[in-house]
């Protein structure tokens, strides 16, 4: 195996678990919204169980760093490449480093979204196993 292989793979498995980790949080706040009673009779306000207050904070939350984790690769990761296109006459010839760090506020909003969501649905399905009495 060379190492372009093993990067390939965790870029694979990473898109996968951002991907099912979004559907997996829209669900989640779903399950609150039905265990809430629906839709509220007045739009402006909105219930939730106070049984389910610290899911919908971590569901949210994991929504939350998703977009942070795009948005921080997006920004580090075009600066540092406009920087790169202004150092070097022949962009598509050359080869540099880029540095490690460069990739730490993503990796982190990453590992924070799969905690958050973990967690979140811990609660969840603690609160679902009282409710139904398995």
């Amino acid at each position: 195996m060379r190492l372009e292989d093993a990067r390939q793979i965790y870029y694979d498995r990473s898109g996968i678990a951002s991907d099912v980790s979004r559907k997996l949080a829209f669900a989640g706040i779903a399950i609150i919204w039905i265990f809430s009673g629906g839709t509220p009779t007045n739009v402006q306000q909105v219930h939730i169980s106070h049984d389910l207050r610290w899911e919908a904070i971590l569901f949210t939350t994991a929504l939350t760093a998703d977009l942070l984790q795009y948005m921080s690769g997006s920004l580090l990761w075009g600066i540092f490449s406009r920087l790169k296109e202004k150092d070097l006459k022949t962009v598509q010839e050359s080869e540099f480093e880029a540095p490690r760090a460069i990739n730490w506020p993503a990796l982190a909003f990453f590992w924070a979204k799969l905690i958050s969501l973990s967690i979140g649905y811990g609660l969840a399905l603690d609160f679902l196993a009282r409710r139904l009495q398995v």
